[in-house]
């Protein structure tokens, strides 16, 4: 008897959906819709990159990386006080891993402008992100925004963490940063859609124009992961923030998922505890990181939140 209830219980465990299925299997569409939709520009060291990156992955996978997956809750996203142990990178660093900037970027992200809004939508990202600012809004970490703010979005895309955000708490105009014109151009035609006031600029976010605490939140979205000084850009979102405002930095969580994508997007490699210390070195206080997204989100896979507040 004892034997038979093993059997069947071993049976049961089998054909039960595990997180770590259902991760490859999203994985496998999530990256045939990449190699779809979005142009690879064939250079030779980008064919020489991509060669080493496969390695890479074929080793973690062969050290059993998938083998053990993470234990994830359907709960609140959980925040944790930054480590004191971190260490900055230095640009000759981050180039001797492998990382050069990509010519193709801004092509790329244009080609991607028409769907990325639904595709966000689709891995979970609008859900996550009024989810995670509900819970700072509590928290007390827009007082600074008042009755209606100007808010700075670097890396804005098609906007969707701006109206996310705009979604819960009051902002009055949004001024943002990116390198694809198609990208700011599905910015400005969503945000004025949504009633709000906006101002675009085609450059990155290594050297902002804006003055001196000009704004009373800055948000930021996958945008540290292709820059070749990423300390100096949120320097410069630090710089043009107003005492008391909040900076929140969207990173690429560290792991295989962000090793499959960096295959398509070409972006550095930051180790979790990096932007912590990029932060402090801009005198942000208050740091903290934030989960986003529920167990079985894409964005939860893919992202974590950073988040600290000006002095």
């Amino acid at each position: 008897m004892g034997s038979f209830l093993h059997v069947a219980k071993s049976t049961a465990a089998a054909q039960a959906p595990s997180v770590q299925s259902c991760r490859e299997v999203w994985l496998a569409r999530a990256w045939q819709q990449f190699a779809k939709k979005i142009p690879t520009v064939t250079t030779r060291e980008h064919t020489r990159t991509s060669t080493r990156d496969i390695r890479h992955l074929l080793c973690s996978l062969t050290r059993g990386a998938m083998a053990a997956p993470e234990r994830l809750a359907m709960t609140l996203p959980r925040s944790r006080t930054a480590s004191p142990e971190t260490r900055t990178s230095t640009p000759h660093e981050r180039r001797a891993c492998g990382y050069q900037p990509d010519p193709h970027l801004a092509t790329r992200y244009d080609a991607a402008a028409p769907h990325w809004h639904l595709r966000m939508h689709r891995f979970g990202y609008t859900r996550a992100y009024a989810h995670l600012f509900t819970r700072l809004r509590a928290a007390g970490w827009f007082q600074s925004l008042g009755s209606g703010g100007r808010v700075l979005d670097c890396g804005i895309g098609t906007g969707i963490l701006s109206l996310t955000l705009a979604e819960v708490l009051p902002v009055r105009e949004v001024v943002g940063f990116d390198v694809a014109p198609r990208m700011l151009r599905e910015a400005n035609a969503n945000l004025a859609a949504a009633g709000i006031a906006s101002e675009m600029h085609c450059v990155d976010a290594h050297r902002l124009a804006q003055d001196d605490a000009s704004f009373d939140a800055a948000v930021s979205a996958h945008i540290l992961e292709h820059l070749v000084h990423p300390q100096q850009a949120i320097a410069e979102m630090a710089r043009v923030l107003r005492p008391g405002a909040p900076l929140v930095i969207v990173a690429t969580r560290d792991g295989l998922t962000d090793r499959l994508i960096r295959l398509k997007w070409r972006h550095a490699h930051i180790v979790a505890e990096q932007p912590i210390a990029w932060m402090r070195a801009a005198r942000l206080e208050n740091i903290a990181v934030f989960d986003i997204g529920g167990a079985f989100s894409p964005s939860h896979w893919l992202s974590r939140v950073l988040i600290g507040r000006k002095p």
